[in-house]
């Protein structure tokens, strides 16, 4: 398992987007705590269950977002903190969907000089929901490449790295699980220097949020913010 240097985990902020995630949360607080992650920042869609009380006590910081929605979270986080351009700001889901041991890859390519990573989802295929999430999300990114004449095999990851000097940079007006469409326009449109990782997948923690109808906000946003 690699683990982040001292240097590394000095300059390194994780982002959590959360609510109700009483049931992955602890995993994935664990997990990061094991690489050396020493800030970790859990944005919270006011839960209503422990994941407060789970952050408190594993040291978090918790931002209150303004309104509802994933979306609407990272705004209120680029709201209420002030970036920093020589930190790594690295963003994954807190429901145990997405490794957080992985983090120590993102820190590397974004000090290598990437100027956003994303994680490309190395899903297995277990039940019908899985193949239409699957066909979905490709499809999104076939469309965004389409829009962007730019590839991403995954503009849906919930696994993303960013240096401060790039966020600093994105003007970000998402509502719900249109966030990553807008984080990858952004990206695209201000000719940030991208790469991608492969990333482990697994099965979520507690109740699914996504459903298939977000699809076509996902596919607006893509559209608005290209034109």
């Amino acid at each position: 398992m690699k683990k982040l240097s001292k240097q590394q985990a000095d300059r390194t902020i994780v982002l959590l987007p959360t609510l109700n995630e009483e049931d992955g949360l602890p995993w994935v607080l664990e997990k990061l705590k094991l690489v050396g992650a020493k800030r970790i920042i859990l944005i919270d869609g006011n839960s209503t269950d422990a994941t407060h009380a789970i952050a408190k006590k594993a040291g978090c910081e918790i931002i209150l977002q303004e309104g509802k929605g994933k979306g609407r979270g990272f705004v209120s986080f680029l709201k209420k903190h002030k970036i920093e351009e020589d930190k790594f700001y690295v963003m994954l889901d807190a429901d145990a969907t997405y490794d957080p041991l992985q983090l120590p890859e993102f820190v590397d390519k974004l000090e290598e000089g990437f100027d956003v990573v994303t994680g490309n989802r190395q899903q297995k295929i277990n039940s019908f929901r899985d193949v239409y999430h699957v066909i979905g999300a490709k499809g999104i990114s076939v469309f965004g490449a389409i829009v962007y004449q730019k590839w991403n095999p995954d503009i849906c990851t919930g696994y993303w790295g960013f240096t401060g000097k790039a966020l600093k940079k994105m003007v970000i007006d998402a509502q719900r699980f249109d966030l990553e469409a807008a984080l990858f326009s952004e990206a695209c449109k201000k000719s940030m220097k991208m790469t991608v990782l492969p990333i482990h997948y697994y099965d979520r923690a507690g109740e699914a949020k996504l459903h298939a109808y977000d699809a076509l906000s996902i596919a607006a946003k893509l559209v608005e913010k290209r034109f």
